[in-house]
């Protein structure tokens, strides 16, 4: 049984400020995109030496690169989605609030 003060209904403050917040939102999508971009030069062949101190020429397979940033697009998709929707529904939830209160939130 769950009481009056940890309803399922609130959230955190730490939620809030993670979930709810554009200034981190904005954060996390750049950082992701980032990411994603510096992929791009994993497909570039560079020369490392091996224990023998022999020169070796070094990549990512192509294909193995193709899927990963795919799948990381996916991930950046699907995060400023469900980060659209936190931000929409924190606005309907504040829109009800007095414009002071808005500020402070």
């Amino acid at each position: 049984m769950v009481s009056d003060f940890e309803s399922i209904d609130k959230i955190t403050e730490i939620e809030l400020l993670m979930h709810y917040n554009p200034k981190v939102i904005n954060r996390k999508i750049k950082a992701m995109r980032s990411q994603i971009e510096s992929l791009y030069h994993l497909n570039t062949n560079y020369v490392i030496t091996n224990e023998n101190d022999m020169l070796v020429s070094v990549s990512y397979p192509l294909d193995k690169l193709v899927l990963y940033m795919i799948e990381e697009k996916d991930k950046l998709e699907y995060y400023m989605k469900t980060a659209q929707n936190r931000l929409n529904l924190f606005k309907d939830i504040i829109k009800n609030y007095f414009k002071n209160e808005q500020q402070d939130v």
